[in-house]
């Protein structure tokens, strides 16, 4: 019988051996948790990316206030009265120029340029219940101005809540202003939002697998224990003895291989009933991610690494069996 196949017929024997003395089980016990505590916390950014795509499609084409920006505004947290009435909303001093260009007005216009004028967003006009040629009082840090409303525009996003003055007021000392798409803004904040996931997940993973190699190297040791007899049976029909510990641990790296696999289908199916139990209270995760080429590779490269780490060490070590217990 050649080498290849005293080889195989060795591991088919102690790969037998090794399930049917349950060291499949150590194995799980060994590598399937940690491979599912590390895939649960690699598909967090997985999940992230997903909601990110929907949030683009929310917020792309919406009219979105980028700080910092261009010149010709300043924006101010202050409160604005109208009547009896007098909310905190975003006051907006901008010159013409900005004025035309970003806010778009009635038809009707919006007072003559180079006067001091408030136009409201429809939104804090009809909170406030004014309309155009009502008074309204701004006040910013003790600074307070009353105007005339030249009119309500119809401007999105944050002006919709604002006051735009058209002129002077305060000191300057407001966040510059430049209007943009919000989708460049969504995406660059989901974009480092998701790589520092990606970085605190790998972190995690590496994390697990050094964190666990002692015991899955005791595991091993302990699942070797178990084939005494089937090394014996194997030294008996003239098996080399290097033929047998090699297929212990080509045995043993299979097993590894099926644990490791079984954990990450273990953490994707924790990761979503996490997700189902937490809509009980309040919280909807509305994507439920699989793990993508990254996710697979780096829970199966650690962990099963870990686990061919361990088995070579058990081998070089001496913890083959070659008495029966």
């Amino acid at each position: 019988m050649g080498r290849a196949s005293l080889l195989f017929s060795a591991i088919e024997v102690l790969a037998l051996s090794l399930i049917r003395q349950e060291a499949l089980l150590i194995m799980v016990v060994t590598l399937s948790v940690p491979a599912a505590i590390a895939t649960s916390y690699s598909l967090l950014p997985a999940a992230a990316e997903e909601q990110a795509a929907t949030l683009m499609n929310y917020f792309n084409g919406r009219e979105f206030v980028e700080v910092p920006g261009a010149d010709g505004a300043e924006l101010f947290i202050g409160t604005v009265k109208g009547g009896n009435t007098s909310v905190g909303a975003y006051v907006i001093f901008a010159d013409e120029g900005f004025f035309r260009e970003y806010l778009p007005v009635p038809r009707n216009g919006c007072g003559d340029a180079g006067t001091t004028r408030v136009s409201l967003g429809s939104l804090l006009a009809s909170v406030l219940s004014v309309g155009r040629g009502d008074s309204v009082e701004v006040c910013v840090d003790g600074w307070c101005g009353r105007y005339a409303v030249a009119c309500v525009n119809r401007g999105g996003g944050v002006f919709r809540a604002a006051a735009v003055v058209v002129g002077e007021g305060p000191e300057p000392g407001g966040w510059s202003l430049g209007v943009g798409n919000s989708s460049s803004v969504i995406e660059g904040l989901l974009g480092g939002f998701s790589s520092f996931l990606w970085e605190f997940s790998s972190f995690v993973t590496l994390f697990i697998a050094i964190a666990y190699l002692p015991v899955t190297y005791f595991g091993v040791r302990r699942a070797f224990s178990l084939v005494g007899d089937s090394v014996v049976v194997l030294i008996g029909l003239g098996v080399p003895r290097y033929v047998i510990r090699s297929g212990l641990f080509i045995s043993s790296v299979l097993l590894a291989l099926a644990a490791v696999l079984f954990g990450l289908g273990l953490g994707t199916v924790m990761a979503h009933f996490g997700a189902w139990v937490a809509s009980f209270f309040g919280l909807v995760v509305g994507v439920r991610p699989l793990p993508n080429a990254w996710v697979a590779g780096l829970v199966l490269g650690l962990l099963l690494g870990e686990g061919v780490a361990a088995s070579a060490i058990a081998v070089l070590r001496g913890d083959v069996p070659w008495h029966a217990p």
